[in-house]
């Protein structure tokens, strides 16, 4: 096995990838080993999609205390594992439909565009 990790979930360029327990990552970072990561193509290290893993595996953010900067608890490694593969699905959409991740709106994209598309399947 690779430092470069195990492939779990692919989808139009975008996967989800773990760190093997005995590679390199893991064992210079043990504490952040546990979270899956994605990647763009065969190497692109999506930063913001990873922060915010990291931060949600931490319990530095999590949807309910985001704005009261108060942790909650640890996530699962399969929470963590569907947060990715879901994560993905979005980057996905956002690629596809041309949206700038940038400056997306919750309202305006997400509910309004990126969940009814979802739900009729495009």
């Amino acid at each position: 096995m690779t430092d470069e990790g195990t492939h779990h979930f692919s989808s139009a360029g975008f996967s989800v990838r773990h760190s093997p327990r005995d590679g390199t990552f893991s064992q210079k970072y043990p504490a952040l080993a546990h979270i899956p990561y994605i990647v763009h193509g065969n190497c692109a290290y999506h930063r913001l999609a990873n922060r915010f893993l990291i931060e949600r595996a931490l319990a530095v953010w999590h949807p309910k205390t985001r704005l009261e900067r108060r942790a909650w608890r640890i996530p699962s490694p399969r929470s963590l594992t569907n947060y990715a593969e879901w994560l993905v699905d979005f980057l996905e959409w956002v690629e596809c439909r041309g949206v700038d991740l940038y400056s997306c709106d919750y309202e305006a994209h997400v509910l309004g565009r990126y969940q009814p598309d979802m739900a009729n399947g495009r």
